[in-house]
């Protein structure tokens, strides 16, 4: 398959999985030790402790399918958006799984267009998003959709989780009708700030912490 010389079969447990599997970017190391450590670590048991009902997941980024893989076991749908080219192709690969629904595409506000800056430091989970009109110093690949959780207009909604590289307050605020009306548990890396004082709005309070990821669940639950 054109491309394949980018990625090499890897072999990992993780809690929820039964396939060991995976198939990764062979200069990638970042987004593969740390976030299996954390996964099998605390993250399992944390995100399912405060996710009682497990419906509906939206996830991002989804990088190469380590939380996606997981939750198509755990859940009944699973969203999952992932902007860079190189993560998506390897997301799919690894999570064929009729349940699971993917999206080449950053989560934001509103719907609109970006593009990703990828960091070439052995960490393809460190891309970051911009806006069409930012300047940033990295090469750039290409116009990326951004879309926002409230324009799906979801049925049901158990879990939100983003680790999308200091883009979730603007992920969480494009999801406000959805909290609103469904009051899923939210966990974001980083920003705890900015998102909780939108969060706080609709009902929620800080529950606790899974490594480098904030958990919030609404009073409404």
């Amino acid at each position: 398959m054109f491309g394949d010389e980018k990625y090499e079969t890897r072999n990992l447990k993780l809690k929820g999985c039964e396939d060991e599997d995976w198939w990764w970017q062979a200069k990638d190391q970042g987004a593969w030790k740390g976030p299996h450590e954390n996964w099998n670590g605390s993250h399992y048991d944390q995100y399912l402790d405060h996710t009682p009902e497990r419906k509906l997941v939206v996830t991002a980024g989804g990088n190469m399918g380590f939380h996606v893989r997981a939750y198509a076991s755990l859940f009944e749908r699973v969203y999952a958006f992932e902007p860079d080219n190189d993560n998506f192709t390897a997301l799919v690969r690894n999570c064929q799984y009729d349940n699971v629904y993917f999206f080449r595409a950053a989560l934001g506000t509103k719907p609109g267009w970006g593009n990703i800056c990828k960091l070439d430091n052995g960490n393809m989970g460190t891309h970051t998003m911009a806006e069409i009109n930012n300047k940033w110093p990295h090469d750039r690949d290409g116009e990326i959709p951004y879309m926002s959780i409230d324009q799906f207009d979801f049925p049901f909604v158990s879990l939100i989780q983003l680790d999308i590289e200091g883009g979730e307050p603007e992920a969480i605020a494009g999801a406000e009708q959805t909290l609103a009306k469904y009051h899923p548990t939210v966990i974001t890396e980083g920003n705890a700030g900015r998102v909780r004082t939108i969060l706080t709005k609709y009902g929620y309070t800080h529950e606790g912490q899974s490594a480098s990821d904030y958990i919030y669940t609404s009073k409404e639950k």
